[in-house]
């Protein structure tokens, strides 16, 4: 992992345990001083996992949160915003492509999933 503060300085992070991997498709949000990471791909259109990963910027380690509730299917282009202490989780698509408008949320305090919404209809493809 690289943070670059501008385009002539940047530096490598040391970074210790298993992350993510390297995958595409995937969101990070970040809350106090720590990343978090979900969904996304390795190979096309197959979704990896539905693990959120944890980067803490002060020990430089990928904790995996020990999620509870209603954990989100694996999901690829998944979109991802933090408000506070929650994590919010739109839709996009899961292993059969299909089209997947559910809201959830994660409280990084509890490390709970809550599934908010599931719409028939969603926004338009973009």
């Amino acid at each position: 992992m690289w943070v670059i503060y501008d385009e002539v300085h940047h530096m490598q992070l040391d970074q210790k345990g298993t992350g993510p991997g390297a995958r595409s498709s995937h969101a990070i949000t970040i809350i106090g001083e720590k990343f978090y990471a979900f969904g996304g791909e390795f190979r096309p259109c197959v979704p990896v996992d539905n693990t959120i990963y944890v980067f803490d910027l002060n020990d430089q380690t990928w904790p995996i949160a020990d999620a509870t509730g209603k954990i989100p299917h694996p999901r690829v282009g998944v979109t991802m915003a933090s408000v506070a202490e929650t994590i919010y989780v739109f839709g996009r698509r899961d292993a059969t492509h299909k089209e997947l408008n559910e809201l959830y949320s994660f409280n990084t305090v509890t490390n709970k999933w809550t599934l908010l919404l599931v719409a028939r209809l969603g926004p338009s493809l973009r």
